[in-house]
């Protein structure tokens, strides 16, 4: 149960990175 809730945690945090990264970087983020 702990192990899946950081998995969870651990990807949500990566598309919320990727998503600022991609927003900051060229503007055409989803």
């Amino acid at each position: 149960m702990m192990l899946f809730a950081m998995f969870v945690f651990g990807v949500i945090l990566v598309l919320l990175v990727w998503r600022h990264q991609s927003i900051l970087g060229d503007g055409s983020a989803f």
